[in-house]
């Protein structure tokens, strides 16, 4: 079977958020599927970093651009949009005719929903469907952002041959608001990678002392600013922390500013906050894991789910995780977390006095230990192996006939 993977990201851009983390990741495991009955093509939206290419090339059979002009999109968006073709039409996307020319089976998009018109069986991966729950956040609701993403999941989600999501609770309202059957609804857990600190990554402790971080005295919270991520619910949590520890305990974010982060820092001077909340901006891996290993806990408190990946990243590298209880937590999270109400100081500061108890926070760092081992890479790759493999028998029907 050969397989297309279509990938939308710029490896060198280094100001994404955790989707573009799973993405890269998943890339960079994807060969985990291959057999002698499988072999790989990958089809990119956008350039890929020389050095990557040098060093991953033999993964594919192939690495094709593909390119869209103008009219290109908006010939594909007549069609996906108003059905603007014919039946007798011979036209072919450029995804098509890539397809038809390298003789591939079947498409995987390993970024979220795509705006990509193909008739090629496909395979997409739902991260959320946070814009229906939340239509009120700017990043969702400002210049018409809300349409033109409802708009893309219908089309995209209708015409998917495949659907994953990495928990029941994420399958639940994918069928809830778009009525997808269940044959096409595959559970997968978006998978904790096992990180080999001492081959991949520079772990250096003087970096919190650059800082003016002292280790188990700091709360870390890596995400974009967006309004969702809820950073907000920080700032009545630093006045709490002034009032019972001073200046002791720290918080510290880090991320890109997504339209955001002006109003946080608002929020941080106006409450006389700049001893205890830092913004550090957006950091490299090697920095994140750095406050991981040496943080007293991240603290997620965002909205969105139902899957993240910082608490997942935190567990593999030993960090106690407090992070926002909902259902899609509940699932991913299981035992290996203490699960708030974010918008509750209360609850927040309970959780970060039990961390003072270092049994306490022995256990709860297994606990997510083991919660991490149960979602590895390897099994992640073999669930979407045998989901390729189980769309192949219907592959070979007409593969056979025509």
């Amino acid at each position: 079977m050969n397989i297309g993977l279509v990938y939308n990201n710029n490896i060198k851009v280094q100001t994404h958020g955790g989707g573009y983390t799973i993405q890269q990741d998943l890339l960079n495991n994807i060969e985990k599927i291959k057999d002698n009955n499988i072999s790989l093509t990958l089809i990119t939206l956008k350039e890929l970093a020389s050095d990557y290419l040098d060093h991953n090339k033999s993964k594919f059979t192939k690495i094709i651009p593909l390119k869209r002009n103008i009219f290109d999109r908006f010939r594909e968006s007549l069609i996906r949009n108003f059905n603007f073709i014919s039946e007798r039409s011979s036209y072919k996307s450029k995804l098509d005719k890539i397809c038809l020319s390298n003789n591939l089976d079947i498409v995987i998009f390993l970024d979220d929903i795509h705006t990509i018109y193909t008739n090629f069986p496909f395979v997409t991966i739902v991260y959320d469907v946070d814009h229906i729950k939340y239509p009120f956040f700017p990043e969702y609701s400002k210049n018409n952002k809300w349409y033109k993403r409802e708009n893309n999941y219908q089309n995209h989600l209708k015409k998917a041959s495949a659907i994953i999501s990495g928990t029941d609770y994420g399958i639940s309202q994918i069928s809830k608001y778009y009525g997808i059957p269940e044959n096409k609804l595959y559970k997968i857990p978006h998978p904790s990678l096992n990180y080999d600190l001492t081959k991949n990554f520079n772990i250096d402790d003087n970096y919190i002392d650059t800082l003016g971080l002292k280790k188990n005295k700091f709360l870390f919270y890596p995400a974009q600013f967006w309004a969702h991520k809820n950073h907000n619910s920080l700032i009545s949590l630093g006045l709490r922390l002034k009032e019972k520890f001073k200046d002791s305990i720290k918080i510290v974010l880090s991320g890109s500013d997504k339209g955001n982060l002006n109003f946080i820092k608002e929020q941080i001077k106006v409450n006389n906050l700049d001893d205890i909340i830092h913004y550090i901006g957006f950091i490299s891996r090697d920095q994140l894991f750095t406050l991981y290993k040496n943080c007293l806990a991240l603290t997620y408190v965002s909205y969105g789910g139902p899957e993240n990946l910082p608490p997942l990243e935190a567990f593999s590298l030993g960090c106690p995780v407090i992070a926002t209880k909902n259902e899609g937590s509940v699932e991913q999270l299981e035992d290996g977390a203490i699960l708030i109400n974010p918008n509750n100081s209360d609850e927040l500061m309970r959780a970060i006095m039990k961390l003072q108890d270092e049994k306490f926070r022995s256990d709860l760092i297994l606990k997510g230990k083991k919660v991490s081992e149960k979602k590895s890479i390897d099994k992640f790759m073999e669930s979407l192996k045998m989901l390729v493999l189980d769309l192949g028998r219907y592959i070979e029907t007409w593969k056979k006939v025509f």
